[in-house]
C-alpha cells in the first residue's frame, strides 16, 4: 500500500482513479524511496528494474510517457503545475535516463524558488525535511484529440465548467503553444457556449533520432484546423466525468484527458486549490406539469406559501413535537425557489425533508420515480443538517399510517366534502367584499387558515410507500419497472377524465350546432366590454332570447363543476373557462366541429390479474401484492381527484386576485387605470400584504404609489424569452444571473469533422413507457404533431391520426387526449398526470424522451416500441 508523501500527489491520484474504474493508460509507480537508494548510491537497484520493465512489457507499448510526482505535487494547497519534468513517447531503452531526468528536476533553480516562496519546508511541521520524488511511467497514447477540464469554472460562474481541447498530445494544450478550443457547459452536459480556435499545429509524434522525448509540433490537416477538436458525445462525457470526479475527491477538480481509438482516458486528476462556494441543485421535472414556462411573481409567491404551509401542516397532521416543528420550517420554507421567471424544486430541501422521515436515503429514490430522474449524488447532506424522526415521531407515524389506510376511504371522502364547503364558503366571503385592502386581507387570513391539504402531501407519501413495494415483489422475482404501468392502472377511472367525458356528454346533446356557435360567437362579440364572468352573464341572456334556454341550462351546470379547468390552470396568470369565454367557445367549437365521442376507458384490470398469476407467488404472498395493488389504485385515484379540489381553490384565489386588480383600478384611477391586467401579475403576495397593512395605517397615503413602483420594477414580467432547463445548478447566494439567460442564443451546435449524424437521421428517441395501447398493439405508427401550445391542437379537426409532441401537460390536457393516438413528453414519469391519463384511455404514452420536440420537428411519421420505450423516425 503507497503512501501519497512516498510515490507524490499525481501517483496517488492515479491509484484513486483506477480503483474507481476510471479509464486510465496502464502505469506503473516508482516510489520516493527508490529515489532516495538512487540518490545515495547512484544508481537503480537492480532487482526492482527488471522487476518493473517485466511488467510493463505486459502492456505490448511501443512508447511510454514518464512523468514526475513530487510528494507535494497536486495537494490541496499547491500543485506545483509545470514545475517538475515529464516526457513523451520514450523508448524501452531510455527509461533510465527518463527517470532520473525527473528525479534531477527537483535541483532545478524554478522548484527550489517554489518550494522556498511556499514555505514548504520551514511553515508546516508536518511536511518532509526533503521531498520524495515519485515517478510514473505509462503507455504512451497517441492522442487524437487532448485537453484539460476544469469541474469548476475559475472565473466568473463556478457553476460551469471549462474544458478546453485540441488536436494531437495535450502537452500543446497546457503550453499555450497551439490553438485551443474552449467550451462551457452546465453541470448537466448543456453546451452553454463555445469558442472554435483556428488550430493549425499540433504536438505529435515525430522519431527524432538520439531525441530521449520523439514528439514535436506538426501541422493540422486543413480540414480539421477550424471545426471542434471535440465531438458532442466526448464533451457531454467529459462533463459527466468532470463532476463525477469531483463529487469522489470531495473538491473542485482539473483533470488533464485524451481521447485515443475512441476512448476517453483520463491521465491525471488534480485538486483546484482555489475556494469556491457551494453549490445549489434544483428541478423543475414534474413541477413543470403544473407550472410549465414562464410563471408570474404573484404565482411564484403564491406557491412557495402553498408548499410551505401544506408541508409544515402535515408534520402536525402526523403529530410531530414543537421542536421538531421549529427544525423543519426553515426547510419547508424552502423547497420551491424562482429563477429567470420559471419555478424550480429546491433539491436540498427536498432531500433533507425526505431523509428526516422513515426511509431516509429510499425515500429520496421513490420520490424520484414519482416525480422522474434520479438522485443527484452532488447534493451532499450531513446528518447535521436534518432532524431524523425519534422513536416516538415513528410511533406517531405508524399509528397515523395505520388510521389512514384502515379508515382511507372516509377520511379522503371527508377532506374532498370540507373542501367543497369551503370552498363555496370563501366564494361567499369574497362577494361580500369590494375594497382592493379588505379583500387582501381576507385573502391573507384563508390562505393560512385552510387546513386538510397537508392530506394530499400525505397521499403522495403513500403512493411512494407502496410503489416501493410493489417494486420490491417485482424485483424478488426478476422483473423491471417496466411492467408497473400495467400494474398500477386503476380499476374504474379517475375523476379528472370527467371534465372531458361530461363536456362530450353535453355537447352531443346541442341541437344545430354550427347555428348555436355562431349565436354565442355572435352573442361574445357584442359584449367584450364586460370583465370575466359578467360576459357570460349578457351571452346567456342573449342566448335564451334566441331559444337556447336549455343549452344554456346545460353549460352554466358544466361550468359550475369545471369552469376553473384552463390550459396551464395552476398558473394563477393563466385565465379558466369560467373567467374566459373566448377560451370556452375555442374548446366547444372544436369539439363540435370534431364530432368528439366519449373514449372508452382503457382495458379493464385482467391483463393485470394474469401477470399476477403468473408469479410463483405463496398464498400469504400473493395476498400482501394484491393488497398492494389495490392501495396503488386507490391512491392513485384520490391523487387526480384532489387535483380538481385544488384547481377549484386556486380558481377562487384567481378570482379573488382579479377582483383585487379590478378594485385598484377603480379605487386609485391616477395611479393604476392606464396598467392592464396582466401587469398586475407581476407583484406578489407580501406586496398585496403589504399594502393591504399600510392602508390601515397612519401612513395610508404611501400605500398606493409604493405600490405603483412596485408594479412599474416588474410590469413586463411576462416578456422573458427563456429555455428553462429540466436541472439547473448555481452558487449558493449566487450574483450572476441565471446561466441560461446570460448564454440564451449562443451557438450549441458543434461543427466536428466527424460529428454525429443530425439526431433526425439518428433513427431512434429512447423514453420510459408510461401507458401501453389499449388495442394490445406493441408498436403505434402515426403522424406526428409537436406542440408548442396545447391550443394549437385545436387547429387540427382529427387527432386520431396523431401522436402528439410536448414538453409536457397539465391537467387539462385531457381535452385533447382524449382524442390523440398517442404522446411523447419529453418529462414525466410512471405517477405524472400525463401517464396517468394515458394509462386509464389506453393511449400509447412514452415520457422523458429528452429535446423530442426539437428531434421530431419536421418529422412525419414515426413508430412507438411500447416495449423497449423507443421512438422510432420513418
Amino acid at each position: 500500500m503507497y503512501l501519497a508523501s512516498d510515490i507524490g500527489g499525481k501517483a496517488a491520484s492515479l491509484l484513486r482513479l483506477k480503483s474507481w474504474n476510471i479509464l486510465v493508460p496502464e502505469f506503473e509507480i516508482i516510489s520516493g524511496e527508490i529515489y532516495l537508494k538512487w540518490k545515495q548510491d547512484k544508481k537503480f537497484p537492480q532487482s526492482f528494474w527488471e522487476q518493473l520493465l517485466e511488467r510493463i512489457h505486459a502492456w505490448g507499448a511501443s512508447y511510454y510517457a514518464v512523468r514526475s510526482s513530487m510528494s507535494y505535487e497536486d495537494g490541496a494547497k499547491d500543485s506545483y503545475a509545470g514545475m517538475m519534468e515529464s516526457f513523451l513517447f520514450v523508448t524501452r531503452e531510455d527509461l533510465p535516463e527518463a527517470v532520473v531526468k525527473c528525479w534531477r528536476s527537483l535541483d532545478s533553480e524554478r522548484v527550489q524558488m517554489y518550494l522556498s516562496s511556499r514555505e514548504q519546508l520551514q511553515g508546516d511541521e508536518n511536511r518532509q525535511s526533503t521531498p520524495k520524488v515519485g515517478v510514473i511511467i505509462q503507455r504512451m497514447l497517441s492522442s487524437e484529440v487532448s485537453g484539460v477540464a476544469f469541474s469548476r469554472s475559475p472565473q466568473g460562474d463556478s457553476a460551469l465548467l471549462v474544458i478546453e481541447s485540441s488536436w494531437g498530445l495535450g502537452e500543446g494544450v497546457v503550453s499555450g503553444k497551439v490553438g485551443v478550443d474552449r467550451f462551457l457547459c452546465d453541470r448537466f452536459g448543456e453546451l452553454l457556449k463555445q469558442e472554435i480556435a483556428v488550430k493549425e499545429q499540433m504536438y505529435a509524434f515525430f522519431a527524432t533520432p538520439g531525441a530521449l522525448e520523439k514528439c514535436t509540433l506538426q501541422t493540422v490537416a486543413t480540414e480539421k484546423q477550424r471545426v471542434s477538436s471535440l465531438s458532442s458525445a466526448k464533451l457531454k462525457l467529459l462533463v459527466q466525468v468532470a463532476c463525477d470526479l469531483e463529487y469522489r475527491y470531495g473538491h473542485a477538480v482539473d483533470i488533464e484527458w485524451a481521447v485515443a481509438d475512441d476512448k476517453l482516458y483520463i491521465l491525471q486528476a488534480r485538486p483546484i486549490t482555489q475556494t469556491f462556494p457551494e453549490l445549489e441543485y434544483f428541478t423543475d421535472l414534474n413541477l413543470s406539469e403544473s407550472y410549465p414556462g414562464i410563471a408570474s411573481p404573484m404565482t411564484a409567491s403564491f406557491v412557495r406559501k402553498v408548499y410551505a404551509k401544506v408541508h409544515s401542516e402535515c408534520g402536525e397532521l402526523v403529530g410531530i413535537s414543537s421542536s421538531r416543528k421549529e427544525c423543519d420550517d426553515p426547510i419547508f420554507n424552502n423547497l420551491i425557489t424562482y429563477v429567470g421567471g420559471h419555478l424550480y424544486y429546491q433539491l436540498k430541501s427536498y432531500y433533507k425533508m425526505l431523509l428526516s422521515i422513515p426511509g431516509g436515503e429510499k425515500n429520496i429514490e421513490n420520490w424520484h420515480r414519482m416525480i422522474g430522474g434520479k438522485r443527484i449524488l452532488e447534493v451532499k447532506i450531513s446528518k447535521e443538517e436534518y432532524l431524523p424522526f425519534s422513536l416516538w415521531d415513528r410511533v406517531k407515524l405508524l399509528f397515523f399510517v395505520f388510521k389512514v389506510f384502515a379508515f382511507y376511504s372516509y377520511v379522503y371522502g371527508r377532506f374532498v366534502k370540507r373542501a367543497q364547503e369551503k370552498e363555496a364558503q370563501l366564494k361567499q366571503e369574497a362577494l361580500a367584499l369590494s375594497h382592493a385592502a379588505d379583500l387582501i386581507l381576507l385573502l391573507r387570513k384563508k390562505l393560512f387558515s385552510i387546513k386538510g391539504f397537508s392530506l394530499t402531501a400525505f397521499n403522495d407519501f403513500l403512493i411512494m410507500s407502496v410503489i416501493r413495494k410493489i417494486n420490491g415483489v417485482l424485483k424478488k422475482y426478476g422483473y423491471g419497472e417496466e411492467h408497473l404501468p400495467l400494474l398500477i392502472k386503476t380499476d374504474h377511472g379517475v375523476k379528472s377524465l370527467l371534465p372531458e367525458r361530461d363536456l362530450v356528454e353535453m355537447i352531443s346533446s346541442i341541437k344545430n350546432p354550427e347555428e348555436f356557435l355562431q349565436a354565442f360567437s355572435s352573442s361574445l362579440q357584442g359584449n367584450l366590454e364586460a370583465a370575466g364572468e359578467e360576459i357570460y352573464c349578457k351571452v346567456w341572456e342573449e342566448l335564451k332570447a334566441k331559444g337556447y334556454g336549455e343549452e344554456v341550462s346545460k353549460l352554466c351546470d358544466y361550468l359550475q363543476k369545471y369552469g376553473q379547468r384552463s390550459f396551464e390552470e395552476l398558473k394563477l396568470e393563466c385565465m379558466t373557462l369560467l373567467q374566459s369565454p373566448q377560451e370556452f367557445l375555442n374548446l366547444l367549437s372544436w369539439k363540435l366541429k370534431s364530432k368528439t365521442s366519449v373514449r372508452p376507458l382503457g382495458d379493464s384490470n385482467a391483463a393485470s390479474d394474469h401477470f399476477v398469476d403468473k408469479l410463483p407467488l405463496s398464498f400469504f404472498e400473493r395476498k400482501k401484492l394484491n393488497l398492494y395493488l389495490r392501495l396503488a389504485h386507490k391512491t392513485i385515484a384520490t391523487r387526480e381527484e384532489t387535483r380538481l379540489i385544488r384547481g377549484a381553490f386556486y380558481g377562487w384565489v384567481r378570482a379573488t386576485l382579479l377582483k383585487i386588480f379590478y378594485a385598484l383600478k377603480s379605487e386609485h384611477p391616477a395611479l393604476f387605470k392606464e396598467h392592464e391586467i396582466k401587469e398586475f401579475w407581476g407583484l406578489t403576495f407580501d406586496d398585496l400584504f403589504e399594502f393591504a397593512a399600510t392602508s390601515k395605517e397612519k401612513a395610508k397615503a404611501l400605500a398606493p404609489p409604493t405600490l405603483k413602483q412596485k408594479l412599474l420594477n416588474n410590469r413586463y414580467w411576462w416578456k422573458v424569452k427563456n429555455e428553462f432547463p429540466e436541472f439547473y445548478c448555481q452558487e449558493k447566494d449566487s450574483v450572476y444571473e441565471p446561466y441560461f439567460v446570460t448564454y440564451r442564443g449562443c451557438s450549441t451546435a458543434i461543427a466536428h469533422h466527424e460529428e454525429e449524424r443530425d439526431p433526425k437521421d439518428s433513427g431512434q428517441l429512447l423514453g420510459l413507457v408510461a401507458s401501453a395501447s389499449s388495442s394490445g398493439s406493441k408498436r403505434v405508427r402515426a403522424k406526428i404533431l409537436v406542440l408548442n401550445d396545447p391550443r394549437e391542437a385545436m387547429g387540427v379537426a382529427n387527432l386520431s391520426e396523431y401522436v402528439l409532441v410536448t414538453k409536457n401537460t397539465d391537467p387539462a390536457w385531457v381535452f385533447i387526449m382524449s382524442q390523440c393516438k398517442g404522446l411523447i413528453s419529453e418529462k414525466g414519469s410512471l405517477l405524472s398526470h400525463t401517464a396517468i391519463i394515458g394509462r386509464e384511455l389506453g393511449i400509447p404514452t412514452i415520457v422523458g424522451v429528452k429535446s423530442a420536440c426539437k428531434r421530431l420537428q419536421g418529422v412525419a411519421e414515426v413508430v412507438l416500441d411500447l416495449d423497449k420505450g423507443v421512438v422510432e423516425i420513418l
